[in-house]
Order: structure tokens, then sequence, then C-alpha cells
């Protein structure tokens, strides 16, 4: 297995907690993105008696409820962050890290 980068260059540290926050912020637009399709564009009049809100939603709407999952994903990624950062400095140890 590959040694972790080292967190005390700047350089290593940014592209890490960039990679971590794209991964985070990806994952969750590929599954919303998946399910909207199969929801509200394959077959949206079977699952219309099942929604509770049957107002069309705004652009503003939509933009808030993507403003409000990236802030989600930013606290997801603030704790990848930090669990990454002990284990890198060796305050924690990894069940990842050969010994």
């Amino acid at each position: 297995m590959a040694p972790l980068p080292d967190l005390s260059q700047p350089s290593w540290f940014l592209a890490v907690l960039l990679a971590i926050f794209v991964v985070i912020v990806e994952r969750y637009f590929l599954i919303a993105g998946l399910f909207c399709l199969f929801f509200y564009r394959h077959s949206p009049e079977k699952w219309q008696q099942r929604k509770i809100n049957h107002r069309k939603y705004s652009a503003q709407q939509f933009r808030r409820e993507v403003g409000w999952s990236t802030v989600t994903a930013f606290i997801f990624f603030s704790c990848r962050c930090a669990v990454y950062h002990t284990v890198a400095e060796g305050i924690v140890e990894s069940l990842y890290r050969p010994k």
C-alpha cells in the first residue's frame, strides 16, 4: 500500500483537501441525479401520488436545495479531513497503515 502524502507541505495538503471535497460533492450529485432521473423523468406518473408536495419547484428553491446540499457535503468533508489529518500526523493509528 502506498504511503500517505506528506501533509506538512501546503501543496499536498490543499490538493488532498480539494480532491476529497470534489469526490464527496460528485458522489452526492451522481446519486441525487440518478434518483431524480428515475423518479421525475423516467416515470413521473407512477410516483406522482406519493409526492408530499405537488407544486412545481421554482428555480430559486432548486438553487437553495443545491446550496444546502453543498454545505452538508462541506461538513462531511471537514470530518473526513480531521480523520485524515489525525492519521497522517500519527495521532490515531489507522487500520490501513501497514505495521
